[in-house]
């Protein structure tokens, strides 16, 4: 069987509603805030040439800080020390995190860039 191409896709699939169109933004908004200070649990995802990774992130509500519209923080905690994503992003800065909520039926993803940083701000 071939291989789709985009072009199949477009004739499989209807085009997404435009609410969820207009739901894509290049910035958090205070709706986006107030989940992420609730926010127990993401799923962050990396990559670089070796392949892909996704790593689960949990903490207390608020493990997750807004710094700005455009950037949010969190602490890498103790794990399993395998660093996967660390060294992912020392070679390709892209990532994309999935926030789930228990008990409502909402998500939030963000995808962006991201760094490694012992700023101790950042660390308070």
């Amino acid at each position: 069987m071939p291989d789709l191409t985009a072009a199949d896709l477009d004739r499989l699939y209807p085009p997404p509603a435009e609410s969820i169109q207009r739901a894509v933004l290049p910035r958090l908004i205070d709706c986006h805030e107030a989940y992420l200070k609730q926010a127990s649990f993401l799923c962050l995802a990396s990559g670089r040439d070796e392949g892909l990774d996704v790593s689960p992130r949990g903490g207390p509500p608020g493990f997750v800080r807004v710094l700005d519209p455009a950037h949010v923080s969190f602490a890498d905690w103790p794990g399993n020390n395998r660093i996967e994503t660390l060294r992912n992003l020392v070679e390709d800065d892209r990532l994309a995190l999935l926030f789930l909520f228990p008990g409502l039926d909402v998500f939030l993803r963000i995808n962006g860039r991201g760094r490694i940083s012992d700023d101790a701000v950042l660390l308070e």
